[in-house]
């Protein structure tokens, strides 16, 4: 697990070089709804770090865990995050984004 933190945050970083929203999609392998694993916790502050939100938080993996994220920097307006379907072991996760300029 460290290593998907060092390297989100190696992404994170170029990302950062870039004037242009950011959206990031999909199974990020992270159990954001345990609050008090340290992997969770760590990933939230380097998200906070650069200015991102998570805005997933319904369960939406068969094991009961919320993993496939929405994430998105503090000039995107994200509104009605829903789930859909099981499909294979994950739900489909959606969101309408409003990016502003």
């Amino acid at each position: 697990m460290l290593h998907i933190l060092e390297d989100l945050s190696a992404v994170l970083e170029q990302l950062a070089t870039y004037n242009c929203p950011i959206v990031i999609c999909g199974d990020l392998n992270v159990h954001v709804d345990q609050i008090d694993d340290p992997y969770t916790i760590r990933f939230h502050q380097l998200l906070e770090s650069f200015g991102y939100c998570q805005h997933v938080h319904q369960q939406i993996h068969t094991g009961g865990h919320t993993s496939d994220l929405v994430i998105t920097g503090g000039d995107t307006v994200v509104s009605g995050v829903r789930t859909g379907d099981i499909i294979s072991n994950h739900a489909t996760a959606w969101a309408d984004l409003g990016i502003l300029h």
